[in-house]
C-alpha cells in the first residue's frame, strides 16, 4: 500500500519527538553509580567474600606487586593503609614477594655483557 508524503512528512515530524533512547544518557548514569576499586554487594556476594573482607586478588598483588601500567597507584592492602577493622593476615604458607626491581630487559643484558 503506497503511503502518500503527507503521511511520510508527518512521521518524519514526530519521529524525533517520539525517540527518547539516547546510549550516551544510559551509560552516563550506570557509570555514575560505578566507582573503581569499589566492589558491589552482587559482586561480594559472588565472590562469597563477607563484610570487611579484601578483594580475593589482593593477596596475589602482595606477591607479585601492582600492575605493571600502574606503578604508583595507591591499592588498599598493598601499598596504601588498610581502613580501619579490616586486617589482613599473611599466612605461614605466603610465598616471598618477587623482586620486581629490575625489567626482564635489563636482566638480559647483565647476563650477556658477563659472557
Amino acid at each position: 500500500m503506497p503511503l502518500c508524503n503527507a503521511e511520510v512528512e508527518q512521521a518524519a515530524d514526530e519521529f524525533p519527538k517520539i525517540q527518547t533512547l539516547n546510549l550516551g544518557q544510559i551509560l552516563q548514569l550506570k557509570l555514575k553509580i560505578m566507582k573503581p576499586g569499589m566492589l558491589s554487594q552482587e559482586l561480594k556476594k559472588a565472590l562469597c567474600m563477607p563484610d570487611g573482607a579484601l578483594p580475593p586478588w589482593l593477596t596475589r598483588m602482595q606477591f607479585v606487586g601492582p600492575p605493571p601500567s600502574y606503578p604508583y597507584l595507591k591499592i588498599l592492602g598493598l601499598n596504601a593503609p588498610i581502613s580501619p577493622g579490616d586486617s589482613f593476615d599473611d599466612g605461614p604458607d605466603e610465598e616471598e614477594p618477587l623482586d620486581r626491581s629490575k625489567h626482564w630487559v635489563d636482566s638480559d643484558d647483565e647476563e650477556d655483557e658477563e659472557k
